[in-house]
């Protein structure tokens, strides 16, 4: 599989996701209370972004402290064996996320999303 199916797929994936919280009222109210703790004002579309990645990667929620992959897991419908199967590998895997910067002859610059560091 090419590299960009799979982003293609991760995308795709993590939009449902997305979607699943703004459906689901206590997400999506703890979501809010999140932007609200970290300062995130809903006009800046790249901040809101980046904080939603944040919250979806890093969030624990209630006592047995449920990570937001394993919520959409058991709420969320419609969802094919493979996706299930990425949000999975999306959930034991990620540390960190990044967006590449620059790219030259041989090295290369990350920006560390989620604790925005270069």
């Amino acid at each position: 599989m090419l590299a960009s199916e799979q982003n293609t797929r991760i995308n795709n994936v993590m939009n449902k996701i997305f979607n699943y919280i703004n459906t689901n009222l206590n997400l999506k109210k703890d979501l809010d209370d999140y932007y609200a703790m970290a300062g995130i004002s809903k006009d800046n579309k790249r901040q809101l972004s980046n904080y939603t990645i944040n919250y979806i990667f890093e969030r624990r929620l209630g006592q047995n402290k449920k990570t937001i992959f394993d919520y959409a897991l058991s709420g969320m419908q419609n969802i094919t064996a493979e996706e299930k199967e990425l949000i999975k590998s999306l959930n034991n895997s990620v540390d960190g996320v990044f967006e590449v910067r620059k790219i030259t002859h041989d090295t290369f610059e990350l920006f560390n999303i989620t604790n925005e560091k270069m």
